[in-house]
C-alpha cells in the first residue's frame, strides 16, 4: 500500500512541477511583425483570387439547384392546393 501512495505522490509532484513552467512568448517582436506582414501583403491576394475563382465555378451550379428546389417547392404547393379544392 506505502509503494502505490509513493507512487502517486511522485507522479502528482512530476505533474506539478511540469505544469508549472514558464509561458511561451506571444508578443512579436519588430522583426517578426515586419516579416509576417509582408508575407501577409504576398500571399493573401493569392488566396482571394482563389477564393474568387473557386466563387465564380460553383455559382452558377448552386444558383441553379437552388432555383429548381424553389421551383418545385412551389409545384408541390399548387397540387396540394388544387387537390385540396377538388374534394
Amino acid at each position: 500500500m506505502s509503494k502505490i501512495l509513493f507512487s502517486i505522490g511522485i507522479i502528482v509532484l512530476i505533474m506539478l512541477h511540469v505544469s508549472c513552467s514558464e509561458h511561451e512568448r506571444t508578443i512579436l517582436t519588430p522583426d517578426e511583425r515586419e516579416i509576417l506582414d509582408s508575407l501577409y501583403s504576398k500571399r493573401v491576394p493569392y488566396a482571394r483570387k482563389q477564393a474568387d475563382s473557386i466563387c465564380d465555378a460553383t455559382y452558377q451550379v448552386i444558383f441553379d439547384h437552388a432555383a429548381d428546389s424553389i421551383k418545385l417547392r412551389y409545384i408541390q404547393e399548387i397540387r396540394q392546393i388544387v387537390e385540396g379544392e377538388g374534394e
